[in-house]
């Protein structure tokens, strides 16, 4: 992650991207209990964090249930910290994918 954002000339994304790439990954490690591919893209506008697994249950952002901010903090964070995000029904599965501004921070 680290390496792609600094090859990419794109310092500044080091930090987002890499909190975006380890909420999707993590999502998918726990919920989706499946093998996963993970890619980073970059396009003209933005910088494109996607995670493929093997299960079809599209991921849902809840309100934290409890005091601990760890409590399903994931996709509030990849909310925040991302452009848009979203998913895509794959063959045997679904990509969640996050898209980063190459221009200006979110918000």
């Amino acid at each position: 992650m680290v390496e792609g954002c600094l090859r990419w000339e794109l310092p500044d994304l080091v930090g987002p991207a890499c909190v975006v790439a380890g909420e999707l990954v993590t999502n998918a490690v726990v919920h989706a209990q499946t093998m996963i591919d993970f890619r980073l893209t970059l396009g003209r506008r933005y910088l494109i964090v996607a995670v493929r697994d093997g299960s079809d249950a599209v991921p849902v952002q809840q309100p934290p249930s409890s005091g601990d901010p760890a409590d399903l903090r994931g996709l509030l964070l990849v909310t925040t910290m991302a452009h848009r995000w979203g998913t895509l029904p794959a063959y045997g599965g679904k990509v969640v994918w996050a898209t980063l501004s190459r221009g200006s921070r979110p918000g």
